[in-house]
């Protein structure tokens, strides 16, 4: 015990908690384990803040809750929206699994706060155990990825496929991830998820003082070169880029200068900025759910707003969660789609929606639209408060910790996951035979959005009342 200081009574409920977090982060793919051991996180997470004797103070708690709130209203809203509960063929089966994904969801992000204010081991340590189970999975796939196809295969075999019960599969689309436990092909583009969110996590290299804190730097050079391997030896293009626009925003970073107060001109156009956003949104959700998407026809609005690739695929995903039968849904409009169809199809096998449109297989890539059929209204205007506010927490964190390895790791890491789910995101990743296809949510159940949950909770700042708790002997704003 003397040589592992660590290695503690008082530290028992840290210990299983990063136990588990690795578990979570790594959880061999499958979204069941994934709610499970966040829902063992969330007990863990109530015992730490329960026995540690420390009252908040009331700035503290209501800055906490204010940032925490609109979480509250995005997981219920996902994990038990109407698509959830819908999605199992039965409401009870629906309820069961929501409210274990709710669970799994509320636990990783509540693990992370509280480590970081209770816990007496270095926040590090449960950097350790997230990243370290995210590396493990990228690793175990990837040496899989090279033994059953050999590196840069989709290049080599660029255009070729091969049939399965008369189904083509090409090659150079898929790579073998672990879901589950076996591996399973997956398509290139969810598994590029992965690994850019953990090459992106390896950028905090570059502000690490190696003659200070080896270990750290050892560690996210280890699990950058992981994240990169996977990009590099298939090769994935679109990760690529993504991790290289992400390295060159951290070295950016090195030559930023941040001042005591963030100057007014950017609150006021960081204000203006979410407003906009707002508004257009607005806009846009009225034209397409009043079902007049052909004020999109025109030249320039139609390549910005009903283009094949990105943006009607998204006006097809809105219209199918309002629209059944032709007449739209006010339970949907606020609660989410119903994946089943008026004939009893289901989700699993290319559910037919409004108009004859396959939901399913629209070839949606934007993961914001996802609040809206998972959560309807409330799911998506959560996540849009949930969003801004983790632009600005993160902000705070480089500010306040002046651009630690820890702030760039965290930072760089939501970067990459926003812009690479952004563009590139899959909800349909299994390698389909036949017309089975399994929808997957980018939210709950899912291993790499749980893990960021835990780091956004390890790097929670107060937003609010910040001159409150200066005064009251917190953090100097």
């Amino acid at each position: 015990m003397k040589h592992v200081p660590w290695l503690k009574k008082e530290n028992a409920l840290s210990l299983v908690g990063a136990f588990l977090s690795l578990l979570l982060a790594f959880s061999f793919g499958e979204s069941l384990l994934v709610s499970v051991v966040g829902m063992m996180l969330l007990a863990v997470s109530i015992l730490m803040l329960l026995s540690s004797g420390r009252k908040k103070s009331k700035a503290e708690r209501k800055s906490f809750w204010l940032y925490a709130g609109p979480l509250l209203v995005f997981f219920p809203a996902i994990s038990l929206g109407v698509f959830a509960i819908n999605s199992y063929g039965d409401a009870f089966s629906g309820v069961v699994s929501g409210l274990l994904s709710l669970m799994g969801l509320a636990g990783s992000f509540l693990f992370g706060f509280a480590a970081k204010e209770e816990s007496k081991l270095d926040p590090w340590f449960f950097v350790y155990a997230v990243l370290g189970g995210l590396a493990l999975l990228v690793l175990v796939s990837w040496l899989s990825t090279m033994i059953l196809y050999g590196p840069w295969h989709t290049l080599i075999y660029r255009g070729k496929q091969y049939y399965v019960n008369g189904v083509a599969c090409p090659i150079d689309e898929e790579v073998v991830f672990l879901l589950g436990t076996a591996m399973t092909r997956v398509s290139k583009e969810y598994a590029g998820s992965f690994s850019t969110v953990l090459a992106a996590a390896g950028a905090g290299t570059m502000f690490v003082d190696f003659r200070e804190d080896k270990a750290k730097g050892i560690f996210l050079s280890a699990i950058g070169t992981i994240g990169l391997l996977f990009i590099v030896t298939v090769p994935l293009i679109e990760a690529l880029v993504v991790a290289a626009l992400v390295y060159l925003a951290a070295l950016g970073l090195r030559f930023a200068r941040f001042k005591e107060a963030p100057p007014r001109w950017l609150k006021i156009a960081s204000v203006a900025v979410m407003g906009i956003v707002v508004l257009v949104a607005a806009v846009y959700f009225g034209i397409v759910l009043s079902n007049e998407t052909s004020l999109f026809s025109s030249g320039f609005l139609r390549k910005l707003f009903n283009n094949t690739r990105w943006t009607k695929p998204i006006n097809d995903i809105i219209s199918a969660t309002f629209y059944h039968d032709g007449y739209g849904s006010f339970l949907s409009l606020l609660f989410g789609m119903n994946p089943y169809y008026q004939s009893g199809s289901s989700l699993y096998y290319n559910s037919s929606l409004w108009s004859g449109t396959a939901w399913i297989n629209s070839g949606l890539q934007t993961f914001e639209i996802i609040p809206f059929m998972e959560g309807g209204l409330v799911g998506f205007l959560s996540f849009l408060v949930v969003f801004f506010s983790t632009v600005v927490l993160l902000y705070r964190l480089l500010h306040d910790e002046r651009r630690s390895p820890f702030a760039v790791c965290v930072t760089m890491a939501f970067l990459a996951y926003f812009v690479y789910m952004t563009f590139f995101m899959d909800m349909t990743p299994y390698v389909t035979k036949g017309d089975d296809q399994t929808y997957v949510s980018p939210f709950g159940g899912n291993a790499l959005f749980a893990a960021l949950l835990v780091l956004l909770g390890l790097g929670y700042r107060p937003l609010y009342f910040r001159k409150a708790l200066a005064v009251e002997g917190g953090r100097n704003d």
